[in-house]
């Protein structure tokens, strides 16, 4: 009977203890729940509606609008980037001189000290030919065409073959002066001299690209190239013919060549780059685009340090920057848009072109703020230019 007692209080205490138990939990569930809906309602209380956020700026126009006004703006001056390349071709003689001290001395700009060193150097020893190219170059150079004629002439007068070299600054100095069919015949004389010169098929199909001689100019850079193979530059020239004549299937292929043999050269890549453009590849265009205004001087290595694309190779770093931005805008990149746009303007302050891209790109992202700063800063350097987006920004009417 004491037995049946233990057992009966052993059950009891076991039911009392589990129900304490469960009342525990119990307790425990409903006060986490409670917390729980304490934490909702604050939650709520403190997270304004969604009518109370702040809403996105909206665009004052829209990305066609801003697209057709950049294809406008190329009808009235087309090709601006290629225009670049056709400039430097122009106005910067070309030099294939070589070991002179001038030179480096001119391209600083110092023209009468480059001349008086190179004059010493000619006087040391007037065989030599480098240091007489060198001086006609410096005084083509520094717009003294007269000058670097003479020097020309009197080095041909001195009946060395190895002075035919001379030709060659002479025959970009008299194409300089729009004298073409001079400057054709000096490279003519200069191919009777040395049939299998390169350099002189190149600088011949130079004088004729800028003279409007297209086929007679693809001819002269194919002769180069199949005497040269390795000849980048004439690669670039030709493939900017290409693309100016929008064979631009040819172009891509001309200009893939000239990066193959000089992949640290900024000039290939530009040429690429322009030539997807005019073909509608936009995003191709972008990087082959980038990828010149990263790189260093024209012709060197990975190591050497960046240069602007008017030190490398004499090409307007605000013009391809603007062409930049102008792809970013078409990809819809906008704040990358932005940016290509500020270092175009960086690269050259008097370029209008840029303000206008940052006040279409503002417009895009509804800051009409920003629009109307730079639309006031392109007032100031085209009028013409500001007319044309006077009625997005509020302006003119």
């Amino acid at each position: 009977m004491k037995t049946k007692s233990v057992v009966i209080l052993v059950v009891v205490v076991s039911v009392i203890s589990i129900a304490l138990t469960y009342l525990m939990v119990s307790a425990v569930k409903t006060n986490e729940q409670r917390m729980h809906r304490e934490d909702a309602s604050l939650e709520k209380a403190t997270t304004p509606p969604p009518a109370m956020q702040a809403a996105p700026a909206q665009p004052v126009v829209t990305k066609d609008q801003v697209i057709a006004l950049f294809n406008s703006r190329t009808e009235v001056k087309q090709k601006k980037a290629l225009e670049a390349f056709k400039k430097v071709m122009r106005d910067v003689p070309p030099y294939v001189g070589t070991g002179t001290k001038g030179y480096p001395v001119a391209l600083n700009g110092q023209y009468e000290k480059a001349a008086q060193i190179t004059q010493s150097e000619i006087a040391e020893n007037p065989t030599l030919v480098d240091p007489r190219y060198t001086l006609a170059w410096i005084y083509a150079r520094a717009g003294s065409y007269d000058k670097a004629v003479t020097v020309c002439t009197d080095a041909l007068q001195l009946g060395s073959a190895a002075f035919n070299k001379m030709r060659y600054i002479l025959g970009w100095v008299q194409a300089r002066q729009g004298k073409y069919d001079d400057a054709l015949k000096t490279c003519d004389d200069a191919l009777r001299v040395d049939p299998y010169a390169a350099a002189f098929y190149y600088a011949k199909g130079r004088i004729q690209d800028l003279n409007g001689r297209n086929d007679e100019a693809i001819e002269s850079y194919l002769k180069a190239i199949n005497l040269k193979s390795d000849y980048a530059e004439a690669y670039v020239c030709l493939g900017l013919l290409y693309t100016d004549l929008g064979r631009y299937d040819d172009a891509i292929k001309a200009q893939k060549q000239a990066v193959s043999l000089n992949r640290y050269g900024p000039a290939g890549y530009l040429g690429l780059g322009l030539a997807y453009d005019e073909k509608g590849a936009y995003q191709a265009a972008l990087d082959q685009l980038n990828k010149a205004v990263t790189l260093g001087a024209f012709g060197t290595d990975a190591d050497s340090p960046k240069q602007p694309l008017t030190l490398s190779i004499g090409i307007d770093d605000a013009v391809m920057y603007n062409r930049i931005g102008i792809l970013n805008v078409r990809l819809g990149n906008y704040q990358d848009a932005l940016t290509a746009f500020n270092s175009a303007v960086a690269a050259r302050l008097d370029y209008a072109d840029p303000y206008r891209g940052l006040v279409l790109t503002y417009l895009l992202l509804g800051n009409k703020e920003l629009a109307l700063k730079n639309y006031d800063k392109l007032k100031g350097l085209d009028a013409e230019l500001a007319n044309s987006v006077a009625s997005l920004v509020g302006e003119g009417k």
